[in-house]
């Protein structure tokens, strides 16, 4: 079966009107080269429409292996909710098994700047050319027992630990 450039190239050499021709050497007649151009442009849509196809149904996997995904991450969520709210409510704080080590470290509290602005000079640093609250600084003025206009202490959000597998 000819490719479809070999099909052009003797289209192009009709219409031209045998110029590169030797003698005795005979081209198909326009017809029949029209003909099977049509054939072969056929051929390749259908090649194009099976590929484009194939797209279509690629996309489809690989939305719904997105959706799988989030699904699986949303269960993961929930579940871990649920074992922090069990190990809260049962007092437990850590699980030390052979086969499962489970933390929940006891909460922290950080510093939550209310208005950056009332925060005098003493708690800010340079931070190239301009002026930003020392977090470390003010938190150990805080715990001090120092009141900083502008700056409360907040808990720091508790979070469960535990060793997860890695991706392959």
């Amino acid at each position: 079966m000819r490719k479809l450039h070999e099909i052009n190239s003797d289209l192009m050499s009709v219409l031209e009107g045998y110029q590169d021709t030797t003698e005795g050497e005979s081209l198909p007649d326009i017809h029949s080269l029209e003909m099977e151009a049509v054939d072969k442009v056929k051929q390749c849509l259908h090649v194009c429409n099976r590929l484009q196809s194939e797209i279509i149904e690629a996309q489809t996997v690989i939305d719904n292996a997105q959706a799988y995904i989030n699904s699986r991450k949303n269960a993961v969520t929930r579940i871990e909710g649920d074992v922090m709210l069990t190990m809260e409510i049962s007092g437990l704080t850590k699980i030390d098994d052979p086969d499962m080590k489970v933390i929940i470290p006891k909460a922290s509290e950080k510093p939550f700047i209310k208005d950056e602005k009332l925060i005098v000079d003493e708690y800010m640093r340079t931070i190239p050319a301009t002026l930003k609250p020392d977090m470390k600084l003010i938190k150990e003025a805080l715990k001090a027992g120092k009141a900083i206009e502008g700056v409360i202490m907040v808990p720091t959000k508790v979070s469960l630990r535990y060793k997860k597998p890695k991706a392959a």
